[in-house]
């Protein structure tokens, strides 16, 4: 057991030596994993990321919220699909395309801005 006002370098050099490259430290009920070598460190995060790492759990109730959201759709075929789709259309060959829209909207945003500072509570 160790105390928490200890040099923190100096325990985790100690778990480092009697436990390897990685350590599991349970913090209260929670788990802590140290990684205490680069070498461990680009194994488990570069060359198994897809299994150490995970895109969120689906999720029905936010899935009718927002849904084709790249950001909360799980890995797997459908998150694929979105990404493609969203890299193709936020690509450069589409910048003209969209840029029109863009402008438009931009413009509309200031003339909102604009006119709000006209009217008393907004000011």
């Amino acid at each position: 057991m160790y105390r928490i006002n200890a040099a923190p370098a100096k325990i985790c050099n100690d778990l480092a030596r009697r436990y390897g490259d990685l350590a599991t430290l349970w913090l209260g009920s929670c788990p802590v994993i140290m990684i205490n070598t680069p070498q461990a460190a680009h194994c488990l995060l570069q060359r198994k990321a897809a299994s150490t790492s995970s895109r969120p759990m689906h999720n029905n109730f936010r899935h009718k919220i927002m849904p084709f959201r790249v950001v909360l759709e799980p890995e797997g075929e459908t998150f694929r699909k979105l990404r493609q789709i969203y890299n193709k259309f936020l690509g450069k060959q589409h910048l003209q395309i969209f840029q029109k829209n863009q402008e438009e909207e931009s413009e509309s945003a200031y003339e909102t801005v604009e006119w709000t500072k006209f009217l008393p509570n907004f000011s």
